[in-house]
């Protein structure tokens, strides 16, 4: 697959504040690694999950912290991001080979309603799941395109890493064609809050297409079911496909909750 190079846009305007003055590969760099060091565990599972001979996909990238850490381990990254503003950032801090799309994914191409809360250190939760109702937000609503992931020709890929606020089961649904090609890893965040029975449905559909649930806790990546990952009180599942899943799991060995 051939990539085009963004264009070189107009002069950048006069800085407003210290930030504008810090290069934004600086500034991600930066975030990736405090992420690294005091962020979610799942983040260190990214080395075993990905696969340096294909591309990983970042779906719902936000502020590229996840996007960073597996650009390093893959061929390279396409991220997806539908707010402007964290498109803008992204495009600006991720070397090559990366791609950032503006357009938010689901099971259908179209235009979608995108709610974005007012509070800026909140915005991670901006969704197009009508059935997450982000309950004592104050939201704007912005039009943005949507696409599946089938819609796109991608290269080989080793890992998805989904956090779409509860639209997770939507974004599988199509790509359904690309799970079936390339068989990739996948790391899901999915909570009830969200949607209900957002853990079980997700856990129900891929396992129809071959792929078991894991939970990273203290032992380690383990099997796990819905009701383990709702007494265990996380929101961040693993899932891997059974022709891989050996090997990916002696790849991540060493790696637990709470390192």
């Amino acid at each position: 697959m051939t990539f085009d190079l963004h264009e070189a846009g107009p002069a950048p305007a006069a800085p407003r504040s210290w930030k504008d003055l810090v290069p934004s590969s600086f500034r991600l760099a930066q975030r990736a690694w405090r992420s690294w060091l005091r962020g979610e565990p799942e983040l260190h599972l990214v080395p075993g999950l990905c696969d340096p001979a294909r591309w990983s996909l970042d779906v719902g990238a936000n502020n590229g912290v996840y996007s960073w850490h597996m650009a390093r381990a893959s061929a390279g990254v396409m991220a997806f991001e539908p707010q402007p503003r964290h498109v803008r950032f992204l495009r600006q801090a991720l070397g090559a080979p990366a791609r950032v799309e503006q357009v938010a994914l689901s099971d259908a191409a179209g235009e979608v309603r995108l709610r974005v809360p007012r509070a800026r250190m909140e915005d991670g939760r901006a969704t197009i799941e009508p059935a997450n109702r982000l309950a004592g937000f104050d939201c704007d609503e912005i039009r943005v395109p949507c696409r599946r992931l089938d819609d796109y020709r991608l290269p080989a890929v080793g890992m998805i890493k989904i956090d779409v606020e509860g639209h997770e089961l939507s974004v599988i649904e199509g790509a359904r064609e690309l799970l079936a090609r390339d068989r990739p890893n996948l790391l899901i965040e999915a909570e009830e809050r969200h949607r209900p029975q957002a853990v079980a449905s997700l856990c129900a559909r891929l396992r129809e297409l071959g792929y078991g649930a894991h939970l990273l806790g203290p032992e380690g990546l383990r099997p796990t079911t819905p009701e383990a990952v709702a007494a265990a009180g996380q929101n961040n599942l693993v899932f891997l496909h059974a022709s891989r899943a050996e090997t990916v799991l002696r790849r991540c060995r060493g790696r637990r909750a709470g390192r």
